[in-house]
């Protein structure tokens, strides 16, 4: 099926997967998007009939990843079905949030001067 017009993931091949089985064959698009709509975070899903994969979009980079990672065993009806990444290479789908990163914290002071410091500062006048 030819979409003519585009959602925000069409054409963004970290935000897609293929998705892969033989039963799909002469099947529509839409009647796999039904399927597809209890993976979370399914926009919709590309297929032309005569094809036995799908290209399911997905809202963000993020929701690909985690239904790429988490159904490497996924069936469709009854059957196994097989998840790639869209990327002609086969590179795996990454996160796309960045990882956490926090400042080092400072070790505690051991300077006994240091209180009688801040406690001149607080009486000097302003």
């Amino acid at each position: 099926m030819i979409y003519k017009s585009f959602c925000k993931s069409c054409r963004i091949p970290t935000r897609q997967l293929c998705v892969k089985s033989r039963s799909f064959q002469n099947v529509e698009a839409n009647v796999l998007q039904e399927q597809f709509q209890e993976w979370n975070g399914v926009l919709h899903v590309c297929k032309r009939k005569e094809h036995d994969c799908a290209f399911v979009h997905f809202a963000s980079d993020v929701l690909a990843s985690v239904c790429y990672h988490r159904r490497s065993n996924a069936t469709i009806n009854g059957k196994r079905v097989q998840i790639l990444p869209v990327y002609k290479d086969q590179r795996p789908v990454h996160y796309a949030q960045p990882p956490l990163s926090f400042p080092p914290i400072p070790p505690p002071s051991t300077s006994a001067s240091e209180p009688q410091q801040q406690q001149q500062q607080q009486q000097q006048p302003q």
